[in-house]
Order: structure tokens, then C-alpha cells, then sequence
């Protein structure tokens, strides 16, 4: 977002992952820098990356 969330506010965020040469079972974490308590919240992402047949 470009502009602070508001407490009882929600906005969309995007997250890419490049998949290119990685097949298999894939984790990820996206750090958010925010207000909160700790400062930060943490986002796992789990994946199973599946190759396309030739």
C-alpha cells in the first residue's frame, strides 16, 4: 500500500514468486514492517512447485 492502513482497515498486498528452476515442495516468507507489537508480522507461503511435461 501506499498510504498507512488505518486500525480496522484492510488493503490488498502482492507477492510474486519466480518458480523458474525450482520444482518441489517450496517455503517462503514475506516479512511486513508495521506498527504492531513486535514491529513485524510474517507471512509463510508453502508451495508445490509441479514441471509441466514436455
Amino acid at each position: 500500500p501506499k498510504a498507512p492502513i488505518k486500525p480496522g482497515q484492510s488493503a490488498p498486498i502482492k507477492v510474486t514468486f519466480d518458480s523458474t528452476g525450482k520444482p518441489g515442495i517450496q517455503e517462503k516468507t514475506v516479512t511486513l514492517t508495521s506498527n504492531t507489537a513486535n514491529g513485524k508480522e510474517i507471512c509463510k507461503i508453502l508451495a508445490n512447485v509441479i514441471p509441466i511435461a514436455k
